[in-house]
């Protein structure tokens, strides 16, 4: 497959440019995505619909942008001419983490991306000494240790022990929960929970988030 830049060109033959542009052709539909909507998608699937179906010939099936780097560091893109604004994921190339998503306008760059990442949470019911884990994200157990304590056991461990973690409980007697810093690791941490006169409580149901 190859493309001819001039094409029709007046200095060949009718024939010999049927042949160039038949090639152009098979090069655009190729390199601008004549592939069927319901085809399993690949890394070589082009993120333009060409010479699909009415439906779809000029659309996007994703988006597929390749990285704008200056220096091997992600920059801002500029707004084009006529355009309002520009929408755009940012990576750090250097450490190859801070993907976040920005909009940039003529007033200035916002950043779209939420500050934290949910890593972790779960609804927990029927807490005693078999607790129902009802609802989860990257939880393999929610385990009884004693009266008012449990240990949340991440499926995933994270990168380090510098996450958030947030929560609420379903009781009227409740002062409140914490989770003691020294039993914060990567793989698991500890809820302790209290009722209003300070002691160790079993609540009824908990929720609870973490975030990086």
């Amino acid at each position: 497959m190859s493309w001819t830049p001039v094409s029709p060109d007046g200095a060949v033959s009718v024939k010999a440019n049927e042949t160039n542009m038949a090639a152009n052709t098979v090069y655009i539909k190729t390199t601008m995505g004549a592939t069927a909507n319901d085809t399993t998608n690949t890394a070589s699937i082009r993120d333009h619909y060409w010479d699909v179906g009415a439906n779809f010939d000029g659309r996007h099936r994703f988006v597929c942008s390749p990285a704008f780097t200056i220096s091997g560091t992600a920059s801002d893109p500029v707004i084009g001419t006529g355009m309002d604004g520009v929408t755009y994921i940012r990576e750090d190339k250097v450490t190859g983490t801070a993907k976040e998503l920005y909009y940039q306008n003529t007033v200035g760059t916002k950043k779209l991306s939420q500050p934290f990442e949910i890593v972790s949470g779960g609804y927990i019911t029927a807490i005693t000494t078999a607790p129902v884990l009802s609802k989860s994200y990257n939880v393999a157990s929610f385990s009884f240790v004693s009266i008012g304590i449990w240990t949340v056991t991440f499926s995933s461990a994270l990168a380090d022990t510098d996450y958030i973690v947030t929560g609420a409980m379903g009781d009227t007697d409740g002062r409140g929960w914490t989770v003691p810093n020294s039993t914060k690791l990567v793989g698991s941490f500890n809820i302790n929970v209290q009722n209003n006169s300070g002691a160790l409580k079993n609540p009824t149901q908990f929720y609870f988030m973490v975030y990086t």
